[in-house]
């Protein structure tokens, strides 16, 4: 499967609105890295930051509540969860799409028909708002935060 077949399958998941979904877009977007470039790997990217700032926000929020939801979308049960290593790929896809888009690279032709109209542009102001009134990430401690939350729910279930 080439760069864009995987750019298409993974936003086509997406378009799905689910965590399940939208996970395995990430996973999808993950395994088809190695050989993308330019717009595909931006795409592929800015759907990596899409799918893990997704499900940061729906733990930050919900915690395991919804996590039938999800169920099989995030390894292991609700203990499992590696918010730590989630925020770490998320930053890290993050810095990738800044430095692509530096380098002039632009993905709304490759996205816009599975998420035109709905989905802000990865970076884009109106993205970066809705990313700040999902979880409060100013404080430092918010990942042990979570993570501790995410224990204890499991604990009292």
């Amino acid at each position: 499967m080439d760069a864009i077949e995987s750019v298409e399958r993974v936003y086509a998941l997406i378009t799905e609105r689910e965590i399940a979904a939208s996970m395995r877009a990430c996973a999808l977007a993950r395994a088809s890295l190695e050989g993308a470039q330019g717009n595909a790997l931006l795409a592929l990217q800015e759907a990596i930051v899409y799918s893990l700032n997704a499900m940061l926000a729906e733990l930050g929020e919900h915690g395991l509540q919804n996590q039938a939801l999800w169920e099989g979308a995030v390894p292991g049960n609700g203990i499992d969860v590696d918010v730590a290593g989630m925020t770490r790929d998320c930053a890290a896809a993050w810095q990738e799409v800044l430095r692509l888009r530096a380098a002039g690279c632009e993905s709304q032709a490759l996205v816009s028909p599975y998420v035109g109209g709905w989905m802000d542009p990865i970076g884009s102001p109106d993205w970066l708002d809705r990313l700040r009134r999902g979880v409060a990430r100013r404080d430092a401690k918010w990942v042990d935060r979570l993570t501790r939350s995410l224990r204890d729910d499991e604990a009292s279930d």
